[in-house]
């Protein structure tokens, strides 16, 4: 072995005198780390270790609850008088002939009737039902 890495070596340690103490070693030496792996021989009980696996951390780990938004009852679909149409979020369909708009752009229906998609822009429609004769 080469001269240079002879230090870190273990030595050989001479017993105490009678009237000497036996200090330890700083927990900082165990930490040190040699060249190839040595350790000094007088600080492998002093070495930390850790004792719980560290856990990361994550960037992207959460999400929102689903909406529940889009059409509800399609063309050709009867609707009751307040049924909701369509559930939506700013103005993606307009209300037509016997629709409403509700204060979070929700569509109801006005009256009894069939659903039916208007051609020009998207529009929704109510076709009133007959009224039954008496």
């Amino acid at each position: 072995m080469r001269n240079q890495y002879r230090r870190f070596l273990p030595q050989q340690i001479a017993p105490p005198e009678a009237n000497q103490k036996i200090l330890p070693l700083p927990r900082v030496l165990g930490s040190i780390r040699f060249p190839f792996g040595i350790r000094n021989a007088q600080c492998s009980e002093y070495s930390v270790m850790a004792h719980k696996k560290g856990q990361g951390s994550v960037r992207n780990g959460r999400d929102s609850n689903a909406k529940h938004r889009g059409v509800k009852k399609f063309a050709g679909e009867t609707v009751k008088t307040g049924s909701i149409i369509i559930v939506q979020n700013g103005t993606k369909w307009h209300p037509g002939h016997n629709v409403k708009r509700a204060k979070n752009d929700n569509l109801f229906a006005l009256c009894n009737g069939t659903v039916y998609f208007s051609s020009e822009g998207r529009k929704i429609n109510i076709k009133p039902l007959e009224p039954v004769a008496a």
